[in-house]
């Protein structure tokens, strides 16, 4: 029963990604999936339980808004954070790593401290000091996954891109440190500064060298099985990735009691840089490794809006009037992280790849909040030394506050990066593969035309060897006029004066097609052998292309 709602939810986020991908483009992926977690939740529960297979859905769906919060964290943030780990840009993560280092630590300190002020003194819930601080980390904890997503998806540009990620990536583990402080504090638990130092070094100094250690090994086994020619390594490789990222994140938490996020996202980058070259299909580890995150995206996306639709419409201590003070935490999120990027920008336009204002801006609007706060929320919503009303509130602002962001933050992200100029790149990036292409075609239909007079390629049908090799001629079986064929088609900034585009090439290769067009009645052999050499035509066609526009490496790829 347990596994009908998530199947579920699969299937309605596909739907989803379908509808968003054709219709709202413009509205994040990650943010339709809380919004419609929020939906199943409200159904969920003004509809109640039948004895039909809609019953078996509401039990099941009952089961997961009631999970432990530690077994949404072992299930999926495993997946969502090695997934980018693994996919970074490891030269390009450490020459931006001082940068990330000063806002995932003193960055998230300060911002903790922050939120902590304002959840102390503006709230009207008279929270204590300790449980202040907590309600402080949690909103400092940005979302790695909402972040990545939504910068994957509005096209910023790499450098920037593994500053947001990595700072993303980081600050989590030092928001759960202090989270973990604060939390054991309103449990009664004292700290002197002996503990507080050990607890913060195992915490943030072994978990790096744990995860190192671990991926090491992986990294080992890795280079043991690198045969393209045997299927099961292929397997094997994402075997061990996947195994690894959930390893790392159990030893870490459980046997060692450190940070699993800091210890997956040093081993995953350890991976990423020892490993790599020994991947056999980077195609295939890529394709498998975004189907996890899809699908562990959706699901606790899902969740988390179930969660937060669940607290915020059934809780007695959630009143109307509690919704302004939603807005109000989102304002003071977004005030405290421009405070902490004011204070650091010195140091950060001048380490690392450098900051510029509009970077700093940007940065400052990419800071989303998303399952990992609603993650932690549901752990001090549960904890027993934590009043219902007061588990209540913070539940119902952390998952207010992250909404608003996926809401208002995310929606907006590229219309602000257009408007600082980012994404110019993307334009340039796009004129450049245009002149690539038609350059592409262009020597396709040269060399084309020299090898309808080659006597290897007599007998093959030309219309087969076109349909064989896509986009040499865009009307296929049109008639041209001798009017329509001049050079002024080419682009003047390619100064390509060794393309013949001359009419007398495409008279000839009309004439050719129509006389080599094979008879009804020819023989079977005849007709295998026709089928032999258009396949080699088109084949000796496209190495051809790619030897003159791309050199002789093309001839490696190919």
């Amino acid at each position: 029963v347990a596994l009908v709602a998530p199947v579920c939810g699969l299937v309605l986020g596909g739907a989803s990604l379908h509808i968003q991908t054709v219709y709202f483009k413009f509205f994040p992926y990650t943010c339709l999936l809380f919004l419609l977690g929020i939906v199943v939740s409200v159904v969920h529960d003004y509809m109640g339980n039948s004895d039909n297979i809609s019953g078996m859905l509401s039990v099941s769906i009952e089961m997961w808004v009631n999970i432990d919060p530690h077994l949404l964290f072992y299930s999926f943030l495993p997946v969502l954070i090695f997934a980018d780990a693994f996919g970074c840009n490891v030269h390009m993560f450490r020459e931006a790593f001082p940068q990330t280092l000063m806002l995932a630590c003193p960055g998230v300190l300060l911002g903790v401290f922050l939120n902590g002020l304002f959840a102390r003194f503006v709230l009207p819930f008279g929270w204590s000091w300790e449980l202040s601080m907590v309600f402080g980390a949690i909103l400092a904890a940005t979302d790695p996954v909402a972040v990545v997503s939504i910068l994957k998806a509005c096209g910023v540009e790499p450098v920037l891109r593994m500053l947001i990620a990595g700072e993303s990536l980081l600050n989590d583990g030092t928001a759960i440190v202090c989270f973990l402080i604060f939390h054991r504090m309103v449990q009664g638990e004292t700290w002197d500064l002996w503990s507080l130092t050990l607890f913060s070094s195992r915490m943030a100094l072994f978990a790096p060298l744990l995860g190192g250690v671990l991926a090491i090994c992986a990294v080992l086994w890795i280079h043991t099985v690198t045969d393209e020619h045997n299927p099961s390594h292929h397997t094997i490789q994402v075997v061990i990735t996947l195994s690894c990222a959930y390893l790392l994140f159990f030893f870490a938490e459980n046997s060692f009691g450190t940070s699993g996020v800091l210890c997956i996202v040093f081993g995953g980058c350890v991976i990423a840089a020892f490993a790599r070259v020994k991947i056999i299909s980077h195609v295939e580890m890529e394709h498998v490794w975004h189907m996890f995150e899809h699908i562990a995206t959706c699901l606790i996306f899902l969740i988390g809006g179930m969660i937060f639709g669940h607290i915020a419409f059934t809780r007695e201590d959630i009143h109307y009037y509690d919704f302004l003070w939603i807005m109000a935490t989102y304002l003071a999120i977004l005030l405290s992280r421009l405070v902490v990027l004011i204070a650091c920008y010195p140091v950060l336009s001048r380490v690392g790849y450098g900051c510029d204002f509009r970077s700093l801006l940007v940065m400052w609007w990419g800071g989303l909040r998303g399952s990992v706060g609603v993650a932690m929320a549901i752990v001090v919503d549960l904890d027993p030394n934590v009043s219902e009303k007061n588990g209540s509130e913070i539940m119902f602002l952390a998952g207010g506050a992250a909404l608003l962001t996926l809401l208002i933050n995310a929606t907006t992200m590229t219309n602000l990066l257009q408007a600082l100029g980012f994404q110019d790149q993307e334009e340039v990036k796009q004129a450049i593969n245009e002149g690539l292409e038609w350059k592409l075609q262009a020597h396709a239909d040269n060399v084309y035309s020299e090898m309808l007079h080659d006597a290897r390629y007599e007998g093959a049908n030309n219309r087969d060897v076109r349909r064989l090799i896509a986009n040499i001629y865009e009307d296929d079986d049109s008639h041209h006029d001798a009017s329509s064929v001049s050079d002024a088609g080419a682009p003047a900034e390619l100064g390509d004066a060794d393309i013949d585009f001359s009419l007398a090439n495409r008279v000839a290769l009309r004439s050719q097609q129509r006389n080599s067009r094979p008879s009804r009645q020819e023989s079977g052999s005849s007709q295998s052998r026709r089928r032999y050499q258009h396949a080699q035509a088109a084949g000796s066609l496209a190495l051809c292309c790619g030897e003159r526009v791309l050199g002789n490496g093309a001839r490696r790829d190919h």
